[in-house]
């Protein structure tokens, strides 16, 4: 920009490493723990998991279990079933059992769920 026939910089968002941000009150540490304490994490999950899951698909795949002479479903359909049957809690004896301990397994993982979820969509100047 151009004033008074010289030039002025446009004004920018303060950063972490600037003095006055840490003048309002706010740690280098919280700030730390805001920004690259979440990242550090996230690809340590991330990592975690991928090797996790190359540990698991390295063992041979098992065969179908399905009583005999009961042919109403299939393979990929038994597949299918027992990965959603986390979402079915009717259909698993210890949710019947315990069904407070499944409502905090559920309410648990939905907060999970929207805090790293929040942790994306909420910018973090404005938690400055």
């Amino acid at each position: 920009m151009r004033q008074n026939g010289a030039f002025q910089s446009t004004p920018r968002m303060p950063r972490p490493t600037d003095r006055n941000v840490y003048e309002t009150g706010s740690s280098p540490l919280l700030h730390f723990a805001e920004d690259e304490l979440q990242l550090i994490a996230l690809l340590f999950m991330a990592t975690v998991y991928a090797l996790k899951i190359r540990w698991i698909l390295r063992f041979p795949a098992g065969g179908d279990r399905q009583a005999p002479g009961n042919a109403r479903t299939d393979g990929p359909t038994g597949a299918k079933r027992s990965l959603l049957s986390i979402a079915m809690p009717w259909a698993m004896g210890s949710t019947r059992q315990h069904p407070f301990l499944y409502a905090q397994f559920v309410i648990f993982h939905l907060g999970v769920a929207a805090s790293i979820l929040m942790s994306f969509v909420i910018p973090p100047m404005l938690l400055d």
